[in-house]
């Protein structure tokens, strides 16, 4: 299935999760931090929901990290 990843086309297994989406941004190195957010269609998806919040074809997901310094 294919989503819109912080507004890029982005190619998924049909079964995926939130969690599923994350694994595979953290696998290759894309998510390297804990501090993130995950918006679904312009709704927070919190972190416990992640692994039973599944994606649809032409969602629009956005990975937010956060950024800190001083």
């Amino acid at each position: 299935m294919n989503i819109i990843l912080n507004g890029q086309p982005f190619e998924l297994p049909d079964d995926a999760t939130v969690a599923s989406l994350i694994h595979l941004r953290q696998q290759s190195g894309h998510l390297q931090t804990p501090a993130y957010a995950v918006e679904r269609n312009k709704e927070v998806v919190f972190r416990p929901d992640h692994p039973t919040t599944p994606l649809a074809p032409n969602d629009k997901i956005e990975i937010v990290v956060m950024v800190g310094g001083g």
